[in-house]
């Protein structure tokens, strides 16, 4: 018997795969951390990360004086340890410097659950602090991201500035940390008319 051939309509699953973002491993590294050093294989383990991934976070750590780095006593192993466990944990921009993107979405998270009800220029202004400076264009990019993943809803009407408006919708306070950003890295085939992934693999983008 020939076996039978998909349908170009027939629905294609995919497996997305996402490894652990800033949050797990730091949290990962702070609690390894209180009770002794530990190795790059200790971290992968406990939150369950590749070995490139956990190998690049603790690097860029060490590099910016956040963790420390020294020889175990075994041929080619090291061991590492934090130097100080913050609240919010350290994001990297592609140079591997200190970025603050993850404290901006936090107060931006933060002052869309309160405030509730919003323009681009309220949540900018509500967010921003002595500390933190957060412009404009992060602010848009921060509501556009909210509102197509049904976090938001556009208001009808602006505001009396002319200002288009926003409302958090409250079922979708799902907790205190904010939402990474992610993209795919999909092919569609125009046509078959569906994606050719067998898995879709997400990174996480920033503000």
């Amino acid at each position: 018997m020939r076996p039978l051939k998909r349908s170009a309509a027939e629905p294609h699953l995919m497996t997305v795969i996402s490894e652990p973002g800033h949050e797990e491993m730091w949290a990962s590294i702070c609690r390894l951390s209180r009770s002794d050093c530990f190795t790059v294989d200790d971290l992968m383990a406990d939150a369950r990360v590749s070995h490139g991934t956990a190998l690049a976070y603790l690097g860029r750590l060490v590099r910016n004086g956040l963790a420390v780095k020294r020889a175990s006593g075994r041929k080619g192993v090291f061991v590492y340890q934090a130097s100080k466990c913050s609240n919010w944990p350290p994001v990297f921009d592609g140079q591997g410097r200190l970025s603050n993107d993850h404290a901006m979405r936090a107060a931006l998270w933060r002052s869309a659950k309160m405030i509730k009800v919003f323009s681009v220029r309220d949540l900018q202004v509500a967010a921003t602090s002595d500390s933190l400076q957060i412009n404009a264009g992060q602010a848009q990019r921060f509501i556009e991201r909210l509102e197509g993943s049904g976090y938001l809803r556009r208001e009808a009407a602006p505001n009396a500035a002319g200002e288009q408006m926003w409302r958090f919708l409250s079922h979708m306070n799902t907790g205190a940390l904010p939402p990474r950003f992610c993209n795919a890295n999909l092919v569609f085939d125009v046509n078959q008319r569906r994606f050719m992934n067998e898995h879709a693999v997400v990174a996480e983008v920033r503000l």
